[in-house]
């Protein structure tokens, strides 16, 4: 059985855990816990952009649709409010912009 001699709990060859100035020690920790913070941190913005870009690539192509269908419906009520604009009458402008019309 080997017997303790005390060298187990040396930081270097001179000092040993007890030994050590409580700025010192105070020092290490305030290190290891703002490196393990400054870990999670970028760990953290990295889980973000990937996720961001994921979702971007996934729902992008139904957000354009969206982003379409307002857009035709935003510029066809502009033309029903000024029918003046392009000339003509509302039903002529709405033929003109390819909206189309059904008679009950």
């Amino acid at each position: 059985m080997k017997k303790w001699d005390g060298d187990e709990d040396r930081l270097s060859n001179s000092k040993t855990i007890y030994d050590v100035s409580y700025k010192n020690l105070m020092w290490r920790n305030f290190l290891a816990g703002l490196s393990r913070g400054a870990g999670w941190f970028i760990f953290q913005i990295l889980a973000i952009v990937f996720l961001g870009v994921m979702l971007n690539q996934l729902l992008m192509p139904y957000v354009r649709q969206i982003s379409l269908v307002f857009t035709n419906l935003s510029s066809t009520l502009e033309t029903v409010r000024n029918p003046a604009q392009l000339g003509g009458s509302i039903l002529e402008s709405l033929l003109r912009r390819g909206v189309s019309v059904q008679y009950d």
